[in-house]
């Protein structure tokens, strides 16, 4: 492996000295700060019930496949890693929230404790900027916005430029019905596999860099769902979650259906091991017939006038092996129909006919938290993406891609987390004579193998 020796060095360093910080620091020092304690935060919980609080993401890559040249280019590490090489702002969100009283948090989990005998409501809403916004804006909504118009010509992926998304907006409302009730409507992510998007979520996003399973999966949906308590008893927890909507992130219909999907949570009572299984289906489309037709990145690559079914499968599991070790995987599967008259786009003045596609992934995941202030993380992947679909815009070539990471999780205070991280990738492509990694946009791929230094700063406030 060739790494970038300069830019090892440095994040060698970093880590180093990171380490020696947190390791030295001590739990109690320094309380979490949150915007919702300014007295702009705390006049807006009196009057809303909401916390307002935030987080700001910069990070650095590097790889060593893609040329010097190359690496001035956008989105050079493939969709799966940091957006770019070198220094970047991956972001900052803003949001305000407010839970309902419930034993649960819908779209996440079910939690210990009595059920709550009175009703109740709950919001959230988020704000976006950054590099990484344009994989959690919707299709419909922000790609029609002045602000994140790029270049004629050149699509958002290959360009530099930050974008600016509401990846979140939803009401929800508790009811002590059964064993407990809710129904959250508006824009959310609906969390159908292990690792959560946003990508800056630590928990269970343990890694700067994405899994192939979360390029593949939908990031949210704008819609509604209903989550009920089905079971609360010696032998754990069940939340089951039922929801329908648009497809995958758009902001109006693409087609004439809407997506229906389904989640089964089970937790230990005391919270030490988990299983889910989710899965999410519908027309995936773009409808030929309708006027403005979407094919703005990253969704909605399937271009037909008749409803083109899709289905994503995932099945979590996970447990504390010890009280520092914990383990977790996940397995999963998806299909993407295709009749005779669709085409795969991901240049918009290229059609090519699209005939169905399938594609299944593992992925396993150890944590270790080593003190209270450092963690350390290890990912195995393998995704089997025959048709050079479920990755779009990586899109072609077809293949099965591998990959491992190592990284830690360091707490330089109660605000600052440090992901610093190594990782390789490892690709057979589908036509032997195609190459995965190093591609740029107006260039070809160079290599079926890369590896990648990276690390992010965390900054909750």
């Amino acid at each position: 492996m060739n790494f970038n020796k300069l830019a090892l060095k440095p994040l060698a360093i970093a880590l180093v000295l990171a380490s020696s910080v947190a390791i030295a620091q001590s739990k109690d020092q320094d309380s979490y700060f949150l915007l919702g304690e300014t007295a702009a935060g705390k006049s807006i919980k009196d009057v809303t019930g909401g916390t307002v609080f935030g987080m700001a993401q910069v990070g650095y890559s590097r790889n060593d496949v893609t040329t010097a040249a190359d690496k001035r280019k956008s989105r050079s590490n493939t969709i799966a890693g940091p957006s770019d090489e070198g220094v970047q702002f991956n972001g900052m969100i803003l949001a305000i929230e407010k839970l309902p009283e419930a034993n649960f948090i819908p779209r996440i989990t079910p939690l210990p404790g009595p059920m709550s005998e009175k009703f109740s409501w709950g919001f959230r809403a988020d704000l976006h900027y950054g590099r990484d916004p344009l994989m959690s804006a919707a299709n419909g909504i922000e790609n029609t916005w002045q602000m994140n118009q790029g270049t004629a010509g050149i699509p958002p992926n290959a360009n530099h430029m930050n974008y600016f998304s509401v990846p979140m907006i939803y009401a929800q409302a508790y009811a002590p019905v059964g064993l407990g009730a809710a129904v959250t409507a508006g824009r959310y992510g609906v969390n159908l596999g292990y690792e959560i998007p946003p990508s800056w979520r630590q928990a269970p996003n343990f890694f700067y860099s994405r899994s192939y399973a979360v390029v593949s999966q939908i990031d949210q949906i704008i819609g509604a769902q209903v989550s009920v308590n089905l079971m609360r008893n010696q032998y754990g927890m069940i939340l089951g979650e039922f929801g329908f909507g648009k497809g995958y992130q758009v902001g109006r219909d693409n087609n004439d259906n809407n997506n229906v999907y389904g989640v089964i949570r089970w937790r230990s009572n005391d919270m030490s091991q988990f299983i889910s299984y989710s899965l999410i289906a519908g027309d995936e489309q773009t409808d030929t017939t309708k006027a403005n037709p979407m094919t703005w990145y990253p969704n909605h690559p399937i271009v037909a006038s008749t409803g083109q079914k899709r289905e994503h499968h995932s099945l979590v599991a996970g447990f504390m092996a010890t009280s520092k070790l914990k383990l977790a995987g996940e397995v999963l599967y998806g299909k993407q129909e295709g009749s005779g008259n669709a085409c795969y786009i991901v240049n918009p003045f290229l059609c090519t006919p699209f005939s169905g596609a399938t594609y299944k992934g593992i992925n396993a995941h150890a944590t270790y938290k080593a003190t209270e202030t450092l963690r350390y993380g290890l990912r195995y992947e393998i995704f089997k993406d025959p048709q050079g679909f479920a990755l779009t815009p990586l899109g072609t070539p077809g293949g099965t891609v591998q990959a491992i990471t190592f990284g830690a999780n360091i707490d330089l205070n109660k605000n600052m987390v440090l992901r610093p991280e190594i990782r390789h990738d490892w690709a057979n492509t589908t036509n032997g004579a195609d190459r995965f990694f190093g591609k740029t946009f107006g260039g070809a791929a160079t290599d079926n193998k890369q590896t990648t230094i990276s690390a992010d700063l965390l900054f909750y406030f």
